[in-house]
């Protein structure tokens, strides 16, 4: 009976598979910025591509030692000899079987195949925070409690509209990028604070723990942002109320 050994590596948050079968399989989460090296000989041509390397399949190719393409980045190091893949930005359709190699023709030369497998952000069913709803004003800042546990070396993240916009995630107790801020609790929860409020950042947002080895578990909540210019006009209507009454009485005691 042929039996294949698996290595499994965690390095930036992506966990590696090697089989004897010489092809490579990786673990990512949506969102997340994948980055795979890879030991190959010389060749004046370099190339990344999808599937069985059709011409509609070809993703970046290059004569040179570094080139990209969206968000596909190729670079090549002479000395040590070595290609780093890195794509950002990870979406589900990025998952599949992908080559990498180098050769001195259009030919192609020698190279890695490996499959990538992307896991969805939120592959559990997501319960509702408490509270459900946090109310904030524009130019101020809101702080959500996620009360999802996870260990320190768990990867967080925030998301929103279902996850289709990921905006940070972080295998830190604290990260700030932008104006999202994550910050692991002593409880094993986390804080999640968004600061410069705007209007538009009013909507639906998920708050996430991504595991390795088992399902990830996500948090909705909803943030409205009030406008500065609607505290004027409630101002000028409770100005104008107050008037109002203070007109009315004085006419009664005049009746």
């Amino acid at each position: 009976m042929n039996v294949q050994h698996v290595l499994f590596l965690c390095v930036s948050g992506v966990l590696f598979d090697e089989t004897k079968a010489g092809r490579y399989f990786y673990i990512a989460m949506e969102g997340d910025e994948f980055t795979a090296d890879f030991q190959l000989p010389s060749g004046v041509r370099k190339y990344f591509c999808k599937g069985n390397c059709s011409e509609d399949e070809m993703i970046v190719e290059t004569y040179g030692n570094r080139a990209n393409s969206d968000r596909y980045t190729v670079e090549y190091d002479a000395t040590d000899r070595v290609v780093l893949l890195t794509i950002k930005g990870l979406i589900r359709a990025d998952e599949g079987w992908y080559r990498v190699g180098v050769s001195d023709s259009s030919s192609h030369g020698s190279y890695r195949i490996f499959r990538l497998i992307v896991k969805d952000l939120c592959d559990e069913d997501v319960e509702f925070g408490q509270p459900r709803l946090y109310n904030a004003n524009e130019g101020g800042k809101v702080t959500i409690s996620c009360s999802l546990f996870s260990f320190p070396q768990d990867r967080r993240f925030l998301c929103r509209d279902g996850c289709n916009k990921f905006l940070m995630g972080t295998n830190d107790p604290r990260e700030i990028r932008n104006r999202y801020e994550i910050k692991h609790q002593s409880d094993g929860f986390f804080n999640v604070t968004i600061t410069s409020l705007r209007e538009a950042d009013s909507g639906w947002y998920r708050c996430g723990v991504a595991r390795e080895e088992t399902k990830n578990s996500c948090q909705d909540f909803e943030i409205r942002v009030t406008g500065e210019h609607l505290h004027v006009v409630v101002i000028l209507l409770v100005v104008s109320g107050l008037g109002c009454v203070c007109i009315l009485l004085l006419l009664f005691r005049n009746i």
